[in-house]
């Protein structure tokens, strides 16, 4: 062989050495064989392309792409390019496939790409012990597709808003259906994939079918809601002890003026047209009174049972109405530590449940409530009004003794407690935080030890025609 300064440099010998070496004695000792093939190859039909490996005389390996031809009856030109570099990125980039495919096996979770028009470019194999579904059967569709027809609306104005935000999607839950009909809900998070240049190409995620979590999670939201019912027990009884009072001295009332009129009767006592006329009109006004206090106790019965009641229905909901609702029974509960302000603009309906946001409310003002300095009466401010575009604000805002970073980190972890034995289970927040995350939406927390904190809750604005 011979060759210019290039090939001595590539194959690290000199000049003489490398006119007294054959192709074959350049070649790794793996590749020898492969070589020789490639060599009578060459002499068969004048032309050959292959990469080839070798050693260089420090041990090192390299690669290289050999592009050769017959020039000559019995001569041969190569063009050698190193290509060791890309061999290496290439193997590199198997190697990181392979892991990924591997882990995509292990995983719970089916992990999937899509595009800005939500139309699904990946899929992991664990979608098909999730939904039912080959891969090949959902790659190329709608992720909408596989939902609910009634959830398909929510998830489209959600993920529409994040896309225009370019925002990541963290635990959204969303109802599936298995490719045999049953309800499978997906808890999902995302992160968008932007191209060198900036463009946005979609969302890169994971999916984990929660529904058993999600049944355990109604069944904890139902307890959560009657420890809370206990908690406004005390100051509903004074409510409905009011109404009660007067009902039962009015109907007390009433009995004895109508005792006196039947009584009356019976003696055969001359009648006065006007005085018996007054007696019936006092009558009618106890029995009335004591109607109108019986509607306000059957209200306040009512307004309980829809409370503690596990409703998940969804539908179009203001959430001012729901707000001026729930403070009705907190102004009673937490009157005694704090005074409850609240501030109502006006905003979009929002796509929920009236009895857990009811819920969400009633636990955050309550938390609010003991997070108040003993000996001095604190305020817990209650906003709603327009939030982030697409989404509605809720606030419920305290003075009272606030919380240090490293409370803030767990504040929202199930059975996570400052509070004393017996003094709360931990569990109000974490269903707070639950239920919001449900609905589509966020909650946060900002505090400042010695001086307060808010709570933030913003949910999806819902979608046209919900």
């Amino acid at each position: 062989m011979d060759g210019n300064r290039a090939a001595l440099a590539l194959l690290g010998v000199d000049a003489v050495t490398l006119r007294s070496m054959s192709i074959i004695d350049a070649a790794a000792p793996a590749d020898r064989d492969q070589t020789r093939r490639g060599l009578e190859a060459l002499l068969a039909e004048g032309k050959l392309e292959k990469d080839y490996q070798l050693f260089q005389p420090d041990g090192r390996k390299a690669w290289i792409a050999v592009r050769a031809v017959k020039v000559a009856d019995d001569r041969y030109m190569a063009f050698c390019l190193d290509v060791t570099e890309h061999r290496r990125t290439l193997e590199a980039l198997q190697a990181s496939e392979q892991r990924f495919r591997d882990v995509a096996a292990s995983s719970d979770e089916y992990i999937f790409e899509m595009d800005v028009q939500g139309t699904v470019t990946y899929v992991s194999e664990a979608v098909e012990v999730i939904l039912g579904y080959r891969p090949d059967e959902v790659v190329g569709r709608s992720a909408l597709l596989m939902l609910g027809p009634s959830e398909r609306a929510r998830s489209a104005a959600f993920l529409g808003e994040r896309l225009a935000r370019r925002e990541r999607i963290s635990h959204f839950q969303q109802e599936a259906l298995h490719k045999g009909g049953r309800p499978i809900w997906l808890d999902v998070s995302a992160v968008p994939v932007i191209s060198p240049a900036g463009e946005l190409l979609g969302f890169r995620g994971v999916a984990l079918d929660v529904t058993e979590f999600r049944t355990l999670q109604a069944q904890l939201a139902v307890s959560s809601r009657l420890a809370a019912l206990g908690t406004l027990v005390a100051g509903v009884a004074h409510e409905i002890n009011n109404p009660l009072a007067g009902s039962m001295a009015c109907q007390a009332l009433a009995v004895q003026e109508a005792r006196k009129l039947a009584e009356a009767l019976r003696a055969g006592e001359p009648l006065d047209r006007d005085a018996l006329a007054r007696g019936v009109d006092e009558l009618i006004e106890m029995l009335g009174r004591a109607e109108a206090d019986g509607v306000a106790i059957s209200r306040i019965v009512k307004d309980l049972a829809a409370f503690g009641r596990p409703d998940a229905k969804r539908g179009p909901v203001q959430l001012a109405a729901v707000v001026a609702s729930a403070t009705r029974w907190l102004r009673v509960s937490v009157g005694e530590v704090a005074t409850i302000q609240v501030g109502l603009e006006a905003a979009p309906d929002v796509l929920a449940s009236v009895g857990q946001l009811e819920q969400v409310i009633v636990n955050l003002a309550t938390n609010a409530a003991l997070a108040m300095p003993a000996g001095r009466a604190g305020k817990i401010a209650i906003r709603v009004g327009p939030g982030a575009p697409g989404m509605v604000r809720l606030e419920v805002a305290d003075d009272g003794c606030g919380m240090a970073p490293e409370i803030q980190e767990h504040v929202f972890d199930p059975f996570f407690t400052t509070r004393a034995p017996g003094k709360g289970t931990g569990l109000g927040l974490s269903i707070c935080h639950a239920i919001v995350t449900a609905h589509g939406g966020a909650l946060t927390v900002t505090s400042e030890a010695g001086r307060g904190s808010t709570f933030r809750v913003e949910l999806p604005v819902a979608p046209p025609g919900a």
